[in-house]
């Protein structure tokens, strides 16, 4: 798998429900508004940042995010941070007036001679290789490539890696982030840049090829307990088994607007375990008479998000298209 995390930050009730996913460290209150495409975009005050992590080691990776800045000036900031560890490898920041510049932790590597501006939605992406001699860095700024170069020494640490990445928010003014995609380079699929893309979330509006599991509140139909939209219910309604490869599987709304190219569908599914003991489950996908499943992920007391990406279509293997997505269902198995 390549695409390793997309997350256009619909589907979360609130910013604690964004916690359940990644990690705030915040000095103001993050809050979540209207996103460019209407649904939501994350906002963070000063000094904020939305950190990513568990998405492995890579040694090259890219990533892409939408960003908005609002106010009456740029401040010198930040804007997407590459670490390893906690140690800074490649630095995207901005300076006052919007331009950008790369730099290695504390050593700047090039400045751009076109950036960004105020109150406009901009797609921002940077791709990187780390390597304390051949490493490369290029950032694309609505499409156009505005800053690049290789044979740079890109590695604070050694270890030619990233493990933690971290958008952050400028120092003035409000700002948005949306859309967002982080990529490595392993395998043929999704290892490049994708250009501005849209994360669209569609809910559950129906039952679909199974749905073995117990009904809490909401309605007659399985679908019911959990097509909760923008805002998980939690308890009130859900569904919920204790039997080992009990699957549930649902049908979902349509995707809005037209799609030539469809990058990958992520299945996440808003769960807890109810007892002691180790819970497993895993996000199933299926496409005509074909299904996939994701990677084993361990249950917690506590709800969290389980995501499980499918880059393709599991009938024929090949690309997903939109009708293939809008025909397909998607739930959960438990596993172990």
């Amino acid at each position: 798998m390549t695409m390793l995390i997309m997350e256009g930050f619909e589907g979360y009730g609130d910013v604690a429900d964004v916690r359940r996913r990644h990690v705030l460290i915040q000095s103001g209150t993050p809050t979540l508004e209207t996103g460019r495409y209407g649904g939501k975009a994350l906002q963070m005050s000063t000094n904020n940042g939305m950190y990513l992590q568990g998405f492995g080691n890579p040694t090259t990776f890219v990533i892409g995010v939408a960003i908005f800045m609002s106010g009456t000036s740029i401040a010198t900031s930040d804007v997407i941070r590459t670490i390893d560890g906690v140690t800074d490898n490649l630095v995207l920041g901005v300076y006052a007036g919007g331009m950008l510049n790369i730099s290695r932790a504390n050593t700047l590597l090039g400045v751009s001679s076109v950036g960004l501006r105020l109150n406009t939605w901009h797609y921002l992406e940077l791709k990187g290789v780390i390597d304390d001699s051949v490493g490369t860095y290029e950032v694309r700024l609505d499409g156009v490539n505005i800053l690049s170069d290789t044979g740079q020494d890109t590695d604070s640490t050694g270890n030619a890696r990233i493990n933690l990445i971290q958008i952050h928010r400028q120092s003035s003014g409000a700002e948005l982030h949306d859309d967002l995609y982080l990529l490595d380079s392993a395998g043929l699929t999704n290892n490049d840049f994708l250009g501005d893309i849209q994360i669209q979330t569609i809910n559950p509006d129906g039952d679909g090829n199974r749905n073995d599991f117990t009904r809490v509140g909401g309605g007659l139909n399985n679908f019911e307990a959990v097509d909760d939209g923008d805002s998980p219910d939690d308890d009130t309604t859900y569904n919920h088994s204790a039997v080992l490869d009990e699957d549930e599987l649902y049908t979902h709304s349509a995707l809005s607007g037209t799609f030539d190219t469809v990058y990958a569908v992520m299945v996440r599914n808003h769960v807890r375990k109810e007892n002691a003991g180790d819970r497993s489950v895993r996000a199933i996908t299926r496409s005509n008479v074909s299904e996939a499943e994701s990677a084993l992920d361990p249950l917690g007391v506590d709800y969290r998000y389980i995501d499980g990406l499918f880059e393709t279509d599991p009938q024929g293997g090949g690309a997903w298209t939109e009708t293939r997505v809008n025909a397909a269902e998607f739930g959960l198995t438990i596993e172990a």
